[in-house]
């Protein structure tokens, strides 16, 4: 994996990208302004509850968006080379020519739930070919070829008989491993994993985490890993992005977020994490739910959930504070709570 990403070029930048909905005749805010990288060969974590806005912006990024969602301004910015004269594209005002030639070639997204990917009535290596088809117009020989040597990459059992099978004739992991097949067949520079191991159990989800892993270490490829799963997380990312409401909370390295969180919120959901030490006492949580987008928001959107808040975090929001090299928090208070961090190191 890869962690000097500041010695690199951003393959993706994103820049103050707001997304907005259509609801009931009334425009909301989905995602507030928020900026961030993704370096090559880097594995970028993005965590936080559901409505955080999460799947919502990485959907920005494939212009997979549905006909409520829209950006409303800010850019998406793809690096097309690895030189400093490559070509950017901003993928959020790309025409849908670009697009085709760009989604399932250069970026690539694996799904939460496999079985409402894949299409019931067509057997999976066609599936997997389609992007061969359509991007390098390969004969129907050689197609069948390269993705059977996908599916053994992957680890599937069989990979002509799993060719033949449609989506229910396989196992949850084994849909899984095919999706990554289809994501990767043309090895692309970025791909995004919207939580796909959520519907795994324990012994598959640590395969298929190791699958990225090994993707990303032989390939070099930049992946957006979106979890709720703070232990998941740990396992195979860089780098982490907290979202709370649309917003950016917290970005740090790994270590940084779940060793040293700052943010509050960042710190309920650690301490939401069962502890087999805690067997038998109550589970630790955060009060309240993350507000819809038709509710009013605080100018710190948390504020209503967090022990910490005051008079300033309900009439000003707070602005992004640089705590080293790696470690941003969006909140009026990291500089206390970070120096906290260090005095306690201290002793």
């Amino acid at each position: 994996m890869q962690n000097e990403t500041q010695n690199n070029l951003p393959l993706l930048q994103l820049k103050d990208l707001s997304i907005g909905i259509h609801e009931k005749g009334q425009t909301y805010t989905a995602v507030d302004s928020i900026s961030y990288n993704v370096y090559p060969g880097e594995i970028l974590g993005v965590v936080g509850e559901s409505g955080c806005g999460k799947t919502v912006t990485n959907l920005a990024i494939m212009g997979l968006l549905p006909d409520v969602l829209f950006v409303k301004g800010g850019e998406i910015l793809y690096r097309t080379g690895d030189g400093p004269d490559s070509p950017v594209i901003d993928l959020a005002k790309c025409g849908p020519d670009v697009r085709r030639n760009l989604n399932g070639s250069a970026m690539s997204i694996i799904y939460q739930e496999p079985m409402t990917s894949l299409n019931p009535l067509m057997k999976v290596g066609k599936q997997a070919g389609e992007a061969l088809r359509i991007h390098q117009k390969l004969p129907a020989e050689e197609i069948h070829k390269r993705v059977l040597e996908a599916f053994e990459d992957v680890g599937l059992p069989d990979p002509e008989g799993s060719a033949r099978k449609y989506p229910h004739q396989l196992s949850g992991g084994q849909r899984q491993r095919v999706m990554i097949a289809m994501a990767t067949l043309l090895n692309p520079r970025l791909l995004i994993a919207d939580e796909p191991t959520t519907a795994l159990d324990v012994t598959i989800q640590a395969q298929v985490l190791a699958l990225l892993k090994r993707i990303n270490r032989e390939k070099n490829t930049a992946i957006i890993f979106i979890s709720h799963d703070l232990a998941v997380i740990r396992q195979i990312c860089d780098r982490v992005i907290v979202m709370y409401a649309g917003k950016i909370a917290e970005t740090g390295t790994t270590s940084d977020i779940l060793e040293r969180p700052v943010h509050p919120y960042t710190s309920g959901l650690i301490a939401s994490i069962p502890k087999a030490s805690a067997k038998g006492q109550n589970l630790a949580n955060i009060p309240g739910h993350v507000p819809s987008t038709q509710e009013q928001r605080l100018p710190c959107p948390f504020a209503n959930r967090c022990v910490f808040a005051a008079l300033r975090c309900r009439t000003a929001a707070p602005k992004e504070y640089k705590l080293s090299d790696t470690h941003t928090c969006s909140c009026h208070y990291a500089v206390s709570f970070a120096a906290e961090y260090r005095n306690q190191d201290r002793r």
